[in-house]
């Protein structure tokens, strides 16, 4: 006699619940036996990761209810942190997923996920280079990447920090474009802290990149760490972050605009759209008026490209009528090709975040305009492929999708 999925997970609870205090390989091994009285046909491995999922689920539940409301730098972090050192990498991921669905606010976690892998290569400095394989670049737009490349940075001093050292690294990723972009990104980041925030010269240290196109990548992420100051801060290089009008009108504009036709103005002008969103309360029309204060149309464009993928992954913004507004309100009175590149950045933002998001891009296609419903569509295809999701997955996601779209939502097969 087969059982469902379902009563197995059952007989997991029941376990768990009645013997709370059994470690995960003893859960195992009293659900394999129950599995067996039964005439359950399971395998031991599937039981144990069945067992584990469970007390997964409790931590999150429990630190959900400590630390929903806070910062995720505060509680959130500290608590994933103690899940690495007490269990591991993979332990604490999948925990976080299971947090990520009760607490929405956790899921833009790209600097949760900093210190997270940097607490995962201090427990295991020598196994660095295996956790660079596992992560995924989607995980957190990137930030496991860039956190295990801090934690070894801390690990070895002895480390070259060179365009060199990170055509070496970042090289490694030749089968993966989008990861060799957020490694050549990261670099950017260290090379400002090496240079202790000097933005001058910081940006000559990025040329050099295997291909050339990858300086980019480079100059993108030392201005990141220009505005944000997240590696400047956590070494006490800089003291305090004030990202305020002021901070936009008087320091960071003219500093894009000095660096004016060149390819670090358009990397400048990449990062200008987020923090017109910190001070508005993430308003469109907001952010997008601070675009339109770029002196060329490549740099307006990549400030609207940013700016509309981080709004469209703010909690507020899930009804069907805020994620249609976006692009309304950035691309208003421009060409059909700009609505329809806005509708494309905000899938790629989705899909580089947690799985849940997927359930935000499938109302945005849904409920856009009719005449883009389509290209909307394929924009899910693509985005959800080339991140790496399988065939199975995206034909999940796209299982409420109506007939005429479905084929276009799940992508190539």
């Amino acid at each position: 006699m087969v059982r469902t999925a379902k009563k197995k997970k059952n007989i997991v609870e029941i376990i768990h619940k009645t013997f709370p205090a059994l470690n995960i390989a003893l859960a195992a091994y009293l659900l394999l036996l129950v599995a067996k009285i039964a005439g359950i046909d399971v395998y031991l491995d599937t039981v144990k990761e069945r067992a584990v999922a469970v007390i997964e689920k409790q931590d999150a539940d429990h630190i959900v209810s400590e630390c929903k409301g806070q910062a995720l730098t505060g509680c959130y972090r500290d608590k994933l942190v103690n899940l690495i050192n007490k269990h591991n990498f993979s332990y604490a991921l999948k925990t976080l997923a299971f947090i990520q669905q009760e607490d929405p606010a956790t899921r833009p976690c790209h600097v949760l996920a900093h210190y997270m892998a940097r607490a995962a290569v201090a427990k295991h400095p020598q196994n660095w280079l295996e956790l660079l394989d596992v992560v995924k670049i989607s995980d957190c737009g990137g930030g496991f990447l860039h956190g295990i490349f801090e934690g070894y940075m801390g690990f070895d001093p002895s480390f070259e920090l060179t365009i060199n050292s990170a055509n070496t690294i970042c090289g490694r990723y030749k089968s993966d474009p989008e990861k060799i972009m957020s490694c050549y990104h990261w670099f950017g980041h260290v090379f400002m802290l090496d240079e202790r925030g000097n933005l001058e010269s910081s940006l000559p240290r990025c040329v050099g990149a295997i291909p050339q196109q990858y300086s980019f990548n480079c100059y993108d992420g030392v201005f990141m760490e220009f505005i944000y100051q997240h590696m400047l801060l956590d070494h006490g290089i800089s003291t305090s972050l004030n990202i305020s009008q002021e901070y936009i009108t008087n320091i960071l504009i003219p500093t894009c605009l000095k660096y004016a036709g060149t390819t670090e103005g358009v990397a400048c002008w990449t990062e200008v759209g987020e923090p017109h969103m910190n001070v508005s309360d993430f308003d469109p029309a907001y952010a997008r008026d601070g675009c339109k204060r770029a002196p060329s149309d490549k740099e307006r464009l990549v400030c609207y490209e940013k700016a509309e993928t981080i709004i469209a992954l703010q909690p507020k913004f899930s009804s069907p009528e805020l994620l249609v507004n976006v692009c309304e309100r950035f691309r208003e009175g421009e060409s059909e090709d700009g609505y329809r590149d806005c509708l494309r950045h905000m899938i790629g933002g989705f899909a580089h975040y947690p799985p849940d998001y997927a359930t935000r891009a499938i109302t945005l296609c849904t409920y856009t305009r009719a005449a883009y419903r389509m290209v909307c569509f394929q924009s899910v295809g693509n985005s959800y492929t080339s991140v790496g999701y399988s065939l199975q997955d995206r034909k999940r996601i796209c299982k409420d999708v109506e007939d005429e779209f479905k084929s276009a939502c799940v992508g190539p097969q």
